[in-house]
């Protein structure tokens, strides 16, 4: 600022300097120079004027005022720009003092959460597994940056790890049905040939404990139990029961896979290939939220495609209703006949759920989302349910649905040759309802039929058989 100023009064200097050197030759003693012919008179009067000492005078003075009004001019400029300098100077100052006040109150802040947090893990006695970072005003945990090692990842287990002691691995249970094909390609085999073939097989099988150990009284409580209504065995059902534990499905997880299924059924035949199979989402929870491996819940889905497809078929195809129907099975068998007759017809039907003694029966555990889920689907349905109607081929589907399954006509299980008999005690129930054999009967119209109730307190086609608990029952 000061270098300016001087800079201003050189310049006023070498001016007022330029100025007198102009002014000397007037006032100095040389000859005039004549006056032009033409000039007048006037003009050499002032011209003599301004070449007396007194008009030197004043033309110096007024320089010097010009030259003093000047200096005085950017002085007061100078003050002006130095007092906004400062003025702008001391607001930048304040703003930054302001902001590194509010940056110290939230640093101090975010300092002490920090500490609480370390503070917290030190009176654990916790180890700090990752990096804890204070960036700024705010920390976090780097989970890129572990402090100490992970713990070495527990393998999964094997397919042969025992969940239960009478778990069968994979590899067993296909022996198994190795066996029941060569036995019985129906599908159906009789009581005796059953306790016959499985005195065979555990002798030269290596099995868990319970089987090797498997009495004729168990034996024959578990033909008991799986012979139901005929004399024949679905060695399927009993294959079923065998691989447990599974996820048991909700009625909700069945209706849902029949729509996938039906979906990936392009051709609407009733049956898909294995690949279609294993791309449709069924029942299975996560890993996490099951005992049983990954490993072995792969395996569980490819086993029941070979359960239940047809062989003699290149490449094997599967009916899924009828595998569907195997999963329909509860330890109530009325409501294992009412989750059938849903499945078929594609919609929850209402019934009476069962008394808390059957509740407390022993049954692969439905999770509590799935319970949600069917209590939902329940609520959302519950104005059709009035509407749905319930045919006469649909009941027989239910009632004798090893029909379909029969690939062989060497052996047809007992009851199904009362087919046709309990199709006329149907057909009579449907006159006695007013309808023809042709017609559809609302579902809550065939409840109130007392025929049609008997039906379902003496169908036990869909009671869930557990073989383990009576293999383990005798080794307690």
């Amino acid at each position: 600022m000061f270098l300016h100023v001087s800079n201003v009064h050189f310049c006023m200097y070498s001016t007022l300097s330029s100025i007198i050197c102009s002014i000397l030759p007037l006032v100095s003693p040389v000859s005039p120079s004549p006056p032009p012919a033409s000039s007048p008179t006037p003009a050499v009067e002032a011209s003599n004027v301004e070449k007396t000492p007194g008009a030197v005078r004043q033309v110096k003075n007024k320089i010097i005022k010009e030259y003093t009004a000047a200096l005085k001019h950017e002085e007061n400029a100078a003050k002006a720009r130095m007092k906004l300098v400062k003025g702008h100077g001391l607001a930048l100052v304040n703003s930054l003092n302001s902001r590194a006040e509010q940056i110290f109150s939230d640093m101090q802040d975010c300092i002490d959460q920090l500490t609480e947090v370390v503070r917290h893990y030190i009176e654990s006695a916790l180890q700090l597994e990752n990096e804890l970072v204070l960036e700024s005003i705010d920390f976090y945990f780097n989970g890129d940056a572990q402090l100490v090692p992970s713990p070495p990842r527990q393998p999964s287990p094997l397919a042969s790890e025992q969940v239960t002691p009478s778990m069968l691995t994979i590899v067993q249970l296909e022996s198994l049905y190795g066996s029941f094909c060569i036995e019985a390609p129906s599908g159906f085999i009789s009581s005796s040939d059953f306790f016959r073939l499985i005195n065979d097989i555990v002798p030269f099988n290596t099995l868990p404990e319970p089987w090797v150990n498997i009495t004729e009284t168990q034996l024959n409580e578990i033909i008991s139990l799986l012979m139901k209504e005929s004399k024949q065995i679905d060695w399927r059902q009993f294959l079923l029961s065998a691989a447990l534990p599974w996820p048991f499905p909700s009625l909700t997880s069945l209706l849902g896979a029949r729509q996938l299924f039906k979906a990936a059924d392009a051709k609407a035949s009733g049956y898909i290939r294995e690949e279609e199979y294993l791309q449709t989402e069924l029942w299975f929870p996560s890993v996490d939220a099951c005992e049983l491996s990954l490993d072995r819940l792969a395996k569980l889905r490819k086993f029941f495609f070979q359960l239940f497809a047809d062989h003699l078929y290149t490449p094997p195809r599967l009916d899924y209703m009828s595998m569907l129907l195997y999963f329909t099975c509860d330890p109530d068998h009325k409501q294992g006949f009412i989750r059938a007759l849903s499945l078929m017809t594609g919609l929850h039907l209402k019934y009476p759920p069962p008394s808390p003694l059957v509740m407390s029966e022993t049954r692969p555990e439905e999770t509590k989302e799935d319970m949600e889920e069917q209590e939902e689907a329940e609520e959302e349905e519950e104005d059709l349910l009035e509407e749905q109607q319930i045919s006469i081929p649909t009941l027989l589907s239910v009632l004798f649905p090893e029909v379909s399954n029969i690939k062989c006509d060497a052996m047809l299980p007992q009851s199904c040759l009362n087919q046709k008999e309990n199709k006329e005690h149907l057909v009579q129930i449907f006159a006695d309802l007013g309808y023809s054999p042709e017609d559809c009967v609302p579902f809550s119209v065939l409840l109130k039929h007392p025929t049609f109730q008997n039906l379902i307190e003496n169908t036990h086609n869909y009671l869930f058989v557990n073989i383990h608990n009576v293999l383990q029952a005798h080794q307690l």
